[in-house]
């Protein structure tokens, strides 16, 4: 499965979900920056692009 389904709560308290899918114009995704924002150069959020879904049994 190269998918990967991502369920959570809007800003207005509704269910959701998302699909994160490598392979197709769904790999982009934006983060909440866990930085400080006094640091030079702070943005609010991370932009990322997914290469790859990987699952293990551990």
């Amino acid at each position: 499965h190269q998918t990967c389904h991502i369920n959570f709560t809007t800003y207005d308290m509704q269910h959701s979900q998302d699909t994160i899918n490598p392979y197709n114009g769904h790999c982009d995704i934006m983060l909440h920056a866990q930085d400080n924002p006094s640091n030079p150069g702070y943005h609010p959020f991370w932009y990322a692009r997914v290469i790859g879904i990987y699952h293990c049994l551990a």
